[in-house]
């Protein structure tokens, strides 16, 4: 089965990995998505195509949620994305207004999600499929597979600080990528006698260090933290696949060809061990 990691626009190197098992004849028998992983993993465990995967992607990126509106003032740069990272920083800087407000870019991210999952429901879903978020109480994994997609993408997806986290039961759910970067102990429990084919397209940690001020420190040293639990990790996969995509920033999605060359890449590299485990079943 297959666990692929968030990281943004990094993500859509799932794509790429997801064409060579098809070309391969290589099954995917269950998908289990973290960010942008869910939302890879949750279209195609839909249609199961990825050509087709690739034109709904390519389409949700034309969106005003992912292209500088025209609208912008001059020598403005980049999507709202790009700009609302770049306003968060500065306001976690100084310190100035921190409480949280439903943002036009919260909206609309939920919108076109609806688009694509519009009343899809994980038991329609012709791969199975399940969404990993975090849960603010309690600080663990929550794998979301009943119901409909939309809403565990959304919870999957749903940012600190840019997205408002998302009520479910007893549960505040926000980014998955706070406790399974790479789902793979979530694809463990969600199938456990299935081998998990890993896909990270996590961030490298850069190496140098701000130290011009107290908070970029904390930053650092949360940054030290998340990089030590997902380099241990990605150890308990049986098959991992890190396609070349860690210099890219989580906004830039402007290098979608790139991606996904990255991911077929990547993947064509695994093929011989994921072809001599494939009587497993993915």
């Amino acid at each position: 089965m297959l666990a692929l990691g968030g990281g943004g626009a990094r993500g859509i190197a799932h794509i790429g990995v997801i064409r060579v098992l098809e070309k391969s004849d290589i099954p995917i028998h269950a998908i289990v998505g973290t960010s942008m992983g869910a939302v890879i993993g949750g279209l195609y465990a839909q249609i199961g195509d990825s050509f087709v995967l690739e034109n709904k992607i390519r389409a949700l990126l034309q969106t005003a949620l992912f292209k500088a509106p025209q609208q912008q003032t001059e020598g403005s740069r980049g999507s709202w994305l790009q700009q609302l990272s770049t306003h968060l920083c500065k306001q976690m800087e100084n310190c100035d207004d921190a409480r949280l407000k439903r943002t036009q870019l919260n909206q609309s991210f939920t919108e076109e999600l609806q688009k694509l999952f519009p009343e899809d429901l994980f038991e329609q879903s012709s791969i199975p499929f399940a969404a990993v978020a975090s849960d603010l109480c309690s600080g663990r994994e929550v794998i979301l597979s009943r119901g409909r997609i939309v809403d565990a993408v959304l919870a999957s997806s749903a940012m600190p600080g840019f997205f408002e986290p998302i009520v479910m039961g007893n549960y505040l759910l926000s980014d998955g990528a706070a406790t399974s970067a790479v789902p793979i102990r979530a694809a463990r429990h969600f199938a456990p006698l299935k081998p998990v084919v890993a896909v990270d397209v996590s961030s490298q940690l850069p190496p140098q260090v701000d130290r011009t001020n107290a908070l970029s420190f904390v930053l650092r040293a949360t940054a030290v933290t998340g990089a030590c639990y997902h380099d241990e990790l990605i150890k308990e996969a049986d098959i991992l696949i890190q396609p070349e995509v860690k210099q890219f920033s989580w906004s830039d999605f402007d290098n979608i060809d790139h991606y996904i060359l990255q991911g077929e890449r990547a993947a064509k590299k695994a093929i011989k061990k994921m072809l001599f485990v494939a009587d497993s079943r993915y």
